[in-house]
């Protein structure tokens, strides 16, 4: 009923209406364009750290192989693979920051205590790299190592020389920096690191290389384990591969969003291309009689531009905290973080303001610099 029954007949309402829903439509396309962008650097960036992330070990040219050889034989066995050229260590482990090992759980102090306990010869020690600090104790075959968090839990001083297990006093050699045995997804928790004897059982075996060719070493190791357990493949992997492997669907999520990412902005590019064409050719009178009374090319060009522009860079500012608050309750399930800086959001937004306005610049540019007199006669 509000409608003017004058513009309806002249074609003005049916443009300014069509005006209206393209601007919203276009601010829309470029308010998800935005989230997309922004969630996916933020995104990338945390799967980066978390791939980068120092673990607290040493993880580069470690191969980890399946243990099928009996426990009478793995001497032998280390002996022929340390003769290997490119094998630097042997060392057998049942448990290991790969699997955690076995979680053990007792009462201390009238509390329950749950600890994850590597079972490890000394060469694995000094092959992982680990900070031990010694606490002074006399050496004991049944002594172990305590990570950081471990003395916290148990609340001993920083240098104990035993604790109480069970119901047995369990002597500490050394207090090993805190380490990840489990992915970036939970906190350390505490961990205790015995020592293997020759009967107990080892799960894995690792070997690390000194990384000049770790494929004709590999062929070599393969030859030798398979002639200690008669034929028996060597199932194996690189232990810095088996930690990637930990974060490969934050990777995933990232192609996923940035895929989306381009795709939505193409949409966007295009819906903003046709929308400053069709406007443009409605303003053609408009800027014929601008350039006669001595409006210059830049001048007509800022003024086709400014429009749209506008509305992408409202739809920015309210993309960035909707991605802000997206990305920090992703963010949630991971103990360990990477920091997002504050000039991401000023650089992505000027990204996708570029982007927007070299859709529309080619237009503009060529409305402004078009012949007056063709322009006026455009009708």
């Amino acid at each position: 009923a509000r409608f003017s029954p004058v513009e309806v007949v002249k074609g003005s309402f049916r443009r300014k209406s069509k005006s209206q829903y393209s601007k919203v439509l276009i601010s829309f396309q470029y308010l998800i364009a935005s989230c997309l962008v922004l969630c996916t650097w933020m995104i990338a960036r945390q799967a980066f750290f978390l791939k980068d992330y120092d673990p607290g070990f040493h993880r580069e040219n470690m191969i980890v192989v399946k243990n099928d050889i009996p426990n009478n034989r793995r001497d032998a066995l280390r002996n022929e693979m340390e003769s290997i050229a490119g094998v630097r260590r042997v060392a057998f482990v049942a448990g290991s920051p790969l699997d955690g090992g076995n979680n053990q759980s007792w009462v201390y102090h009238d509390k329950p205590v749950s600890f994850q306990e590597l079972i490890v010869d000394s060469a694995f020690l000094d092959m992982m790299g680990f900070e031990i600090t010694p606490t002074g104790a006399a050496y004991d075959k049944k002594g172990m190592y305590l990570n950081e968090t471990a003395v916290k839990v148990l609340e001993l001083d920083s240098l104990p020389t035993s604790f109480r297990r069970y119901n047995t006093e369990v002597p500490v050699l050394g207090i090993v920096k805190d380490f990840n045995f489990r992915n970036l997804h939970d906190p350390i928790g505490p961990a205790m690191i015995g020592q293997m004897t020759k009967e107990g059982g080892a799960w894995s075996i690792f070997i690390q290389t000194d990384g000049r060719d770790n494929q004709g070493t590999v062929n070599r190791v393969r030859a030798a384990y398979e002639k200690f357990t008669g034929g028996i493949p060597m199932n194996f992997q690189f232990m810095d591969d088996s930690l990637h492997e930990w974060y490969r669907k934050e990777e995933n999520t990232t192609k996923i969003i940035g895929y989306f990412s381009i795709l939505t902005l193409v949409i966007a590019i295009m819906g903003i291309f046709a929308m400053s064409s069709y406007f443009i050719q409605q303003r053609i009178k408009d800027i014929g009689i601008r350039k006669v009374n001595g409006a210059r090319s830049f001048e007509i060009m800022s003024l086709l531009s400014r429009d749209f522009l506008r509305w992408v860079l409202l739809a920015f500012l309210a993309a960035a905290p909707v991605s802000w608050f997206v990305i920090r309750k992703w963010m949630q399930q991971f103990a360990y973080k990477t920091d997002f800086p504050w000039w991401i959001f000023p650089v992505a937004g000027l990204v996708v303001i570029l982007v927007a306005f070299l859709s529309v610049a080619w237009q503009s540019w060529r409305a402004s610099v078009r012949n007056p007199a063709e322009s006026l006669r455009y009708e």
